[in-house]
């Protein structure tokens, strides 16, 4: 068996940090916390797909847009309770200790966690993909190291295999 080599960095990478899945959440309740782009982001992937997502922040940052369709509401700060009966929850406040502490209280609690503010904590990294016809979905990981990276990433792979694929 031959050593892996070294990245661009020099370092050479480690082992996998995870699996990569598609995790179903046809219906299923899922919370985002935060106000800002990063979370109005997170919550429209995730009514895209199907869940039931509720957000969850004193304010919506000002220039985020509007809030994505089927999407709920709380305009208030988190309580542990919002957690109770989630599937998954994705932090994305711009407090650490807050995202911190709602990852405690979710991981006790059985919930898959997304940290937004930081990729490599929590159970779940959210992957950059796209939809190629009806049965085939690109997804690129980073790690949780550059989102923008694996985002372009998977705009070249669902180009080069184009919107038409077949099933």
């Amino acid at each position: 068996m031959t050593e892996p080599e070294a990245g661009r960095d020099g370092a050479k990478p480690g082992p996998p940090r995870g699996v990569a899945v598609m995790l179903k959440l046809d219906g299923q309740p899922c919370l985002v916390v935060g106000g800002g782009r990063t979370a109005l982001r997170r919550a429209k992937t995730l009514a895209a797909s199907g869940a039931e997502v509720t957000l969850v922040a004193p304010r919506l940052a000002t220039g985020t847009g509007a809030l994505p369709a089927g999407v709920g509401y709380l305009p208030r700060p988190v309580r542990p309770a919002d957690l109770d009966g989630v599937r998954l929850v994705v932090l994305a406040t711009d407090d650490p200790a807050v995202n911190a502490a709602m990852a405690a209280e979710a991981t006790a609690r059985g919930v898959l966690v997304n940290r937004a503010d930081d990729g490599t904590a929590g159970d779940v990294t959210l992957m950059a993909a796209r939809r190629c016809g009806a049965a085939l979905t690109v997804a690129v990981d980073s790690g949780g190291a550059s989102a923008r990276a694996a985002g372009r990433l998977a705009d070249a792979a669902a180009a080069a295999v184009g919107p038409d694929w077949p099933v």
